[in-house]
């Protein structure tokens, strides 16, 4: 083995860690938590759980203090004879489930090692891996508290990395990494992230599959996809004890069938309208290049707002700072969903390179990234996009997830490997100089287009606008917020 080989990789490594360590320095270095109420909340259901386990020495099957009684594996259920967790948990640094740094080191870990199974340079690799790794959607659901479902986003390039392997001739190396990866995250326990992780792999399998037609491989696409449904097996069987209860259970719940019957019985599975009550509205989308289009979320801090300033200015009496701050946060967001934590920003740099990357990166790859990422996008518009409709009734285990704005999260990590791979193609000697300029220069047209199609259908108005009718002070300093933000 040539170790000068390996000398980049443990720099980049390095690099990854230290760029974690940095940017989370008060969790990774004095030991501080971030205020994550969903975690908050499963500490207190899990008490009584805990209390009894101290008492008897062992974990109870039933808890009363969630919805009046249910069973305890659902809320905290001790793993035993688990092989993936010594492995997850060696990968995580030992570290508490809620650390925010060292989750964001192995999403950026991960995804180092998918772009480099592609052959990516190092040093993109590294970009690629920042772009993955420190995103506004990723502190967003940090800052929530959302830690499972953070874990099994940061495993997904492993998975993926493995599946590209399986089908480029790497059968064992790929079918062993697809289901080490996969047994991880199905151990992390967020199963709709393995669910768009999986959709995604099967984007794969299908551009894949066109690919055979054209090149005539059928024996190759054949044990690519025996390497991995093997894998997907063996991924699944680790975790076992976790699936099964949790889907026997699933069936007494609003995600199995009702016992009450009506002439449009919908089967089993959530009620469309909760389903889709978190769809990120298609003209939303521009916050992925143009962070505030939608006026950002309620986790921003908008003390530098004129209408913050007219709140304090007029209003101080009845609302406090903290207050005036939040209520401000919440009439400045214009879009689809209820609220949200922040605005889930790609990056503009990102959909530079991504869109570079379509006339860059060749065949197979680039339609399986751009269309894996484009279909995560419009699977998070929800009830906004009429192809979700049709998913919803015949997609097998669609209907049994809510919030579908989560598939942003698997959008980001396409939109972050297709970028990496347009820089690394920037960057080969053996494509023609013309065909990077003319990629260049449409990549530069698309982007400001896209800005000016921003400024252009800015919103010009919210939801809530009606609550300030009657203080026009407030109406107007809203309003010149809301254009300087975009």
């Amino acid at each position: 083995m040539d170790f000068k080989k390996i000398i980049p990789h443990l720099i980049a490594v390095g690099v990854l860690m230290l760029v974690a360590a940095v940017y989370f320095a008060p969790n990774a270095f004095n030991g501080k938590v971030l205020r994550q109420s969903d975690n908050d909340k499963a500490r207190g259901m899990q008490t009584e759980i805990h209390e009894f386990m101290e008492k008897d020495g062992q974990a109870p099957l039933w808890t009363n203090s969630a919805f009046g009684g249910m069973p305890a594996y659902q809320i905290y259920s001790p793993v035993k004879g688990n092989l993936t967790q010594p492995v997850y948990k060696s990968l995580f640094l030992w570290s508490d489930y809620t650390s925010a740094w060292a989750q964001v080191f192995v999403a950026m870990l991960c995804m180092y090692l998918f772009l480099s199974v592609m052959k990516a340079d190092w040093r993109v690799a590294i970009f690629g891996a920042l772009a993955f790794g420190i995103t506004s959607y990723n502190v967003d659901i940090l800052e929530a508290g959302h830690s499972t479902k953070m874990a099994a986003l940061a495993l997904a390039p492993g998975v993926l990395a493995g599946v590209y392997l399986a089908f480029n001739g790497r059968l064992l190396l790929g079918g062993s990494l697809t289901a080490l990866f996969l047994a991880m995250q199905l151990y992390a326990n967020h199963v709709q992230i393995t669910y768009y992780t999986l959709l995604i792999s099967g984007i794969y399998f299908l551009v894949q599959l066109i690919d055979t037609f054209r090149h005539k491989t059928f024996m190759a696409w054949g044990r690519g996809l025996v390497a991995c449904g093997l894998a997907i097996l063996i991924g699944f069987a680790c975790n076992l004890s976790r699936i099964w209860p949790t889907y026997e259970y699933s069936k007494e719940t609003i995600r199995g069938k009702s016992e009450l019957s009506s002439k449009s019985d919908k089967g089993d599975g959530l009620d469309k309208d909760y389903l889709f009550g978190w769809s990120y509205g298609i003209a939303e989308s521009f916050t992925l290049i143009v962070p505030h289009f939608a006026g950002g979320g309620a986790n921003e801090s908008y003390k530098n707002t004129e209408l913050y300033k007219t709140f304090i200015r007029k209003y101080s009496q009845q609302l406090p700072p903290q207050q005036a701050d939040q209520q401000t946060a919440v009439l400045m967001y214009t879009g689809n969903q209820p609220f949200v934590g922040t605005a889930i920003y790609y990056g503009a740099i990102v959909c530079f390179l991504f869109v570079m990357g379509l006339f860059l990166v060749p065949g197979s790859l680039k339609w399986w990234l751009a269309g894996g990422g484009m279909f995560m996008v419009s699977l998070a518009w929800g009830k906004n996009f009429f192809l979700n409709d049709i998913l919803y009734d015949y997609m097998p285990m669609f209907s049994k997830f809510r919030a579908v704005s989560m598939a942003l999260g698997v959008g980001q990590l396409c939109f972050a490997v297709l970028a990496a791979m347009g820089l690394q193609k920037l960057a080969d000697p053996d494509i023609a100089v013309d065909r990077k300029k003319r990629a260049l220069m449409i990549s530069a047209g698309f982007s400001v287009f896209w800005c000016l199609l921003a400024i252009a259908f800015a919103p010009g108005g919210g939801p809530r606008d009606e609550m300030l009718q009657q203080a026009p002070d407030l109406l107007a300093a809203l309003k010149s917020d809301r254009a300087s933000l975009v």
